[in-house]
């Protein structure tokens, strides 16, 4: 927040844009292109303007209504957009290693 290059105005056009492509990779048709096999971490802060705890959580259901079983959702409390640097980053990294060892099972 406090980075004086981020942030500022955006066109229209670019929320536009964002929107849509938001719009359209969360839609069922989106998430049914992708491998039920396979396991799917969402991650993200409670506080991220794209989606925050919302959009994360109705992304999480559109990949489990799609019939991913193995979907997991770890949202973030005060969190933003870029989890892996924000303060409690080493949380974050820690959180994504152990899910990819889990993945992996055991040695």
């Amino acid at each position: 927040i406090q980075d004086p290059l981020c942030g500022g105005d955006f066109s229209n056009k670019l929320w536009a844009d964002l929107t849509g492509g938001l719009l359209e990779i969360t839609s069922g048709d989106a998430a049914a292109t992708v491998r039920q096999d396979l396991p799917i971490l969402i991650l993200g802060g409670e506080r991220d303007p794209v989606g925050g705890a919302i959009g994360l959580t109705l992304l999480a259901d559109v990949y489990r209504k799609t019939g991913h079983d193995d979907v997991t959702l770890k949202i973030y409390p005060e969190g933003r957009h870029e989890m892996l640097n924000e303060p409690n980053r080493d949380e974050v990294t820690r959180d994504i290693i152990e899910w990819i060892q889990k993945q992996l099972g055991p040695e």
